[in-house]
């Protein structure tokens, strides 16, 4: 959550995460396609789910003039195959999905490519620290880590990090 405005126009994408809290205000005057799935549908380990299941990654940015064919290319193919199936046994239709579904979140990264080139990047800033241990379970929970009952689990968290005492 980023608590941030992104105005949208032609050629921008809007990537919301699994577990991130959004608001979207005046989403009837937008047009666009929404493109729906789990990160774990992707193959396990590759770039598009590195990508799709980073929460770190870019909310909103820019599609480069010279990539938005390409990716309505690869938009269309999905949307056929999902549509139609061509007679495919089901094995095999799910893992034409998924590489559809890998080609089109390659296609609509940005030109950095994932998390804008700094794929498996750690950063060790105290922001990154404390919203690594935020993001950890508040998709589950709905809870950060400072409220009383996830504050033991704070200090082991973030090893060598000195938190003040409460009390």
């Amino acid at each position: 959550m980023d608590c941030v405005r992104h105005p949208l126009s032609p050629g921008s994408v809007f990537w919301l995460r699994p577990g991130q809290v959004h608001q979207l205000d005046g989403v009837e005057r937008v047009e666009g396609t929404l493109v729906l799935f789990r990160p774990d549908f992707l193959t396990p380990g590759g770039p598009a789910q590195t990508a799709a299941a980073d929460v770190f990654g870019p909310t909103c940015w820019q599609q480069a003039e010279e990539s938005r064919l390409l990716a309505r290319l690869a938009l269309e193919h999905l949307c056929r195959e999902y549509a139609e199936g061509g007679g495919a046994p089901a094995a095999v239709r799910v893992e034409l999905l998924r590489q559809l579904l890998a080609v089109l979140v390659l296609r609509l990264l940005p030109s950095g490519g994932p998390a804008g080139g700094a794929a498996g990047a750690v950063r060790d800033d105290v922001f990154t620290l404390f919203r690594q241990a935020v993001e950890q379970d508040f998709a589950r929970s709905r809870q950060w880590p400072g409220t009383p009952r996830n504050s033991a689990t704070r200090r082991a968290r973030c090893p060598g990090r000195r938190w003040p005492r409460r009390g």
